[in-house]
């Protein structure tokens, strides 16, 4: 799913081949987010800014409680703060670094 926020061409998409810390995923993330340490993920959700091929920032989201697939209703924003729901969590993100907020 593709959105255009603001100045900002943001991706989102389900990555469920993605393993913690591997080196041989198609895709490397910049910030890994995982909603539990204790617990393997089940959903894992890819977000990219900017260009898809060289992304001005990228974030992988991962959580436990539930599968959920990426929809038109998997993310939405109000300001500089991107809101992604993913398994039983909402992350909150800056649009543009994708820093986590909480």
């Amino acid at each position: 799913m593709k959105r255009v926020i603001q100045d900002y061409e943001v991706s989102l998409r389900d990555e469920p081949s993605y393993s913690r810390n591997a080196t041989d995923s198609p895709r490397i993330y910049k910030h890994e987010y995982c909603r539990s340490e204790m617990y393997e993920h089940i959903s894992a959700h890819g977000i990219t800014v900017g260009d898809i091929e060289s992304p001005e920032s990228s974030a992988i989201i991962l959580s436990v409680g539930g599968a959920s697939g990426v929809n038109e209703n998997s993310l939405v924003y109000t300001g500089n703060t991107m809101y992604v729901a993913a398994g039983d969590a909402v992350f909150a993100l800056n649009l543009s670094s994708l820093d986590h907020k909480w």
